[in-house]
């Protein structure tokens, strides 16, 4: 009987940290049209699945990673030989920038 209400306390409690209702719940495909690529993926990430967002990131072939809207915020066009290096370079420069935090943050601690 313990471990149940044990398990029943656990369930109510994550049901009241679970991601947000999505505030294009209530907005129009016209309106989820004109917010920006970065806004598209920072809702999806953020909020309970919303199909009108789903096909709005779709139409727009948006890939929702730190990479894919660097390169589009830098003005490069996707699905291009160009995009694709700045992709890589962009994976590279964050895969060195993780190392060196991660060196830093070992060597302050000893």
């Amino acid at each position: 009987m313990k471990t149940f209400l044990s398990l029943a306390l656990l369930v109510v409690l994550s049901g009241c940290v679970t991601q947000q209702d999505s505030p294009t719940k209530n907005m129009t495909e016209e309106q989820i049209s004109h917010l920006a690529d970065e806004r598209l993926c920072d809702l999806q990430a953020n909020s309970n699945f919303e199909p009108k967002l789903e096909v709005e990131i779709g139409k727009r072939d948006i890939e929702c990673t730190k990479e894919f809207l660097s390169c589009k915020r830098q003005g490069y066009t996707p699905k291009t030989p160009a995009f694709e290096n700045c992709k890589n370079f962009e994976s590279v420069k964050s895969t060195a920038t993780n190392i060196i935090d991660d060196v830093i943050r070992n060597t302050r601690y000893k």
